[in-house]
């Protein structure tokens, strides 16, 4: 049997949509000569996974549960966090209930493999921040014309205070690399002071990542520390 290998673009495409369409793939609904007691499925290729959309506010609201089957394992997850660190994971989970629920389930499946997070973007560095109850997820990408968003909206907009502002862009001032990079913050939980400082501590390690050399300098002047200095 000939199984083709298909190539998508998810930039702007709806999760449930787009796992439709993989999923017809895999089960090889789409030939003429389709059996459904027989893998005929084909092979499929998924770029820019970090680009999908999720309808309506979902991304705000739902929430995904585990449970690792002893007394008091419930896990609640922020699909937002999901999102900002694993968005592949979405898409497998959501092929994956997709797929017939019999035998050729597992076979089927392991064609998912192939549903790889293959950015077309430049490449990006990133670093997860914590303050409190507050969690960041901070990318940062080597662009011409530096921006600094978080939660899709610009820095000042976010922060009406200009001190929270300076926290949460320190590392960069420290670094004097203010017009060097975009940054994308994806941030929840606490309060705005404690966001910031988050935000700030997941951009240093991010910059961290970027090159090494900073965590000395990074490190020298308090940007690890928990603490506001303000």
């Amino acid at each position: 049997m000939n199984r083709e290998t298909h190539i998508i673009d998810a930039t702007g495409k709806v999760l449930g949509r787009l796992a439709s369409q993989i999923a017809i793939l895999l089960m090889g609904k789409h030939k003429k000569d389709y059996d459904p007691s027989k893998d005929m499925g084909d092979f499929v290729i998924v770029k820019n996974v970090d680009k999908i959309k999720l309808s309506g506010k979902k991304l705000e609201k739902e929430i995904y549960y585990r449970h690792s089957g002893y007394i008091g394992g419930l896990k609640e997850i922020p699909i937002k966090k999901i999102f900002a660190k694993k968005p592949e994971f979405l898409l497998k989970k959501a092929v994956y209930g997709m797929l017939p629920k019999n035998r050729l389930r597992k076979k089927i499946d392991k064609k998912a493999k192939n549903l790889n997070n293959m950015s077309e973007e430049k490449k990006y560095w990133q670093g997860v921040g914590r303050r409190k109850t507050a969690v960041a997820v901070v990318k940062i990408f080597k662009e011409k014309d530096p921006s600094f968003l978080v939660n899709e909206k610009p820095l000042e907009k976010y922060f009406p205070l200009f001190e929270l502002q300076k926290i949460a862009k320190a590392p960069l001032e420290l670094l004097k690399l203010e017009n060097k990079f975009k940054v994308l913050a994806l941030v929840s939980g606490g309060g705005l002071v404690a966001q910031s400082e988050a935000i700030r501590l997941g951009l240093a390690r991010a910059l961290v990542a970027f090159k090494e050399e900073f965590r000395k300098k990074l490190k020298k002047d308090w940007i690890f520390k928990k603490r506001s200095e303000s």
